[in-house]
This record gives C-alpha cells, structure tokens and sequence, in this order.
C-alpha cells in the first residue's frame, strides 16, 4: 500500500487544482467547473505515474527509485489495479463534464500511456512530453475557454521550457538506469557537461520569456500589483533557474546537486498559481 501511494504523487494534486483555478478564474470561468477539471488532470496524473513506476521497475533497480522495483507481487497488482481505476475515474469523470473536457482528458490519457513504453526512448522528445503534460491544468483552461491571449501562451511556454531544463537535469540522476534501457539522453549520448550546459540554455530562455510577459503587463496593474508580480517572479527564476546556471558556472553536476535543484524547482512551481493571480486577477 505505503508504494503505491508514493507512487500516486498526490503531493501534485493541490498545485495541479491552483494552476487551474487560477488560470480558469481569469479568464472568468466557472470556478467549480475549473476544480472538477483539476480532478481529472490529477487522476490522469496519478494513473501516469503508476504505470511508469510500474513499467520501469528493472531501471529503478539501477537507480534506486525506491518505487516498485522490490514489490511483491500483491504489491504489484495493488499497484496496477489502481493505475486503471485512476484512469477510468478521469476519463468518466471527464465524460460528464462535457466533450471538449473528454476529448481533452482522452488525449492527456493516450499521451501518458505512450509516454513510458514509446516516447521515453527518443532523444529530447520525452522532455518535451512531460512539459506539455505538466503545463496541462494552465493551457487546459485556455482551450475549454477558447482563449487566444498570446501573453497566457507566452508565459506558460516559460512554464513549460523550466518543466524541460528540470527533465533533462533529471536525466542525468539517471544515467545508468537509462543506459541500462537503451534511452537515449543528451546526458547519455553527449555526456552530463552538455546535458548541463542544454538545461541552462532552456532555463535561460524560459527567464527571458517570463521577465517579457511580466514587462508587458506592468501597465496594466498598480504599484502594489507590479511589485507582488515581480516579486513572484524573482522568486521563481532564484529557485527554477538560478541553481542550474550556478551548477554550471561551477562545473558540480553530481546526483546531489541535481536532486536539490528538482526539490527546489518543485517550490517554484507552487508559485505559479500566486503569479498568475497577479498577473491575471480573477474577472467577477
């Protein structure tokens, strides 16, 4: 039982509900509607997690993930008996929410289930991947409300680019297992000096992107408001981004640095939601 949990991340759950409220409120959705939806994403993410967990017990082995590589058998059905009825829950609570959130629920399902078996295997495509997936309950929203705000798409792209330089740090923790599974990284193809350099690359662009959707937006907010946003913002990038360009100015890439910048960075997307109320107060 204690694995199977782990595995769920139900940690994920409240930031994945205040992303979606926040975005949801707005653009002057339905609040209640908006927290159904951060429902289905959770247990979507949940039946992802496990079924990777599951998958990718021989590499965790290796790396010692402490998931179900050890489990008994009980442990594994358990495990698996709850990926699907995590799924099933999503996709029918989505059914009844209305059919572009089922369409959209379906394709976040398919894309998980392809993840670990398919996409996981393939030079980048992986971080990618998990960056669409993890922006999930910030452009859900924009695309059940049929918004086309290009500052929304700007800033969820940052989002989405810090979810990538994170992946591909985390791809150097796990060198071995992924060699062991035949994946190919840029940490395993280039070695963990590139895959450093790379994720400082996108970490960079991703600041870049979300000090312009903030520039852009102070004329529309009070002072109090400009400095709650660029105070978030700081924030942010100190814990998102600035970890991976020091561990890079200092050449320490270890196992130890990696794992502390993804606790961190972690932080920093709690933030999000706070930022975004700032940025886009909720329209009554």
């Amino acid at each position: 039982m204690r694995k199977t949990v782990r595995s769920c991340r139900f940690y994920f759950w409240p930031i994945i509900a205040a992303n979606s409220l926040a975005m949801t409120l707005g653009l002057g959705g339905n609040w209640l509607h908006a927290l159904s939806f951060s429902i289905v994403i959770s247990s979507l993410a949940s039946f992802g997690f496990l079924f990777n967990d599951l998958w990718d017990r021989d590499i965790d082995r290796v790396n010692g993930a402490g998931h179900f590589e050890h489990s008994s058998r009980s442990e594994l059905y358990l495990g698996s008996l709850s990926a699907v009825g995590f799924l099933a829950f999503g996709i029918c609570l989505a059914c009844t929410l209305g059919r572009a959130e089922l369409r959209l629920a379906s394709a976040i399902a398919v894309t998980l289930a392809l993840y670990t078996p398919i996409f996981r295997r393939l030079l980048l495509l992986p971080s990618l991947v998990t960056a669409l997936l993890a922006t999930s309950p910030l452009w859900g929203p924009l695309l059940l409300w049929h918004s086309a705000d290009t500052a929304r798409w700007a800033f969820i792209s940052a989002n989405a680019l810090i979810v990538v330089a994170r992946e591909i740090l985390m791809d150097i923790r796990d060198h071995s297992g992924d060699i062991l599974g035949g994946r190919d990284t840029i940490a395993t193809i280039f070695g963990r000096r590139i895959s450093a350099i790379t994720a400082a690359i996108v970490s960079a662009a991703a600041a870049a992107i979300l000090i312009g959707t903030f520039a852009s937006s102070m004329g529309q907010h009070s002072l109090a408001g400009n400095c709650a946003a660029a105070t978030s913002v700081a924030l942010i990038l100190y814990l998102a981004v600035h970890p991976i360009i020091r561990a890079v100015m200092r050449d320490d890439v270890s196992n130890k640095t990696v794992q502390h910048h993804v606790i961190v960075s972690r932080f920093a997307m709690a933030l999000i939601p706070v930022l975004t109320i700032v940025l886009w107060p909720p329209q009554v």
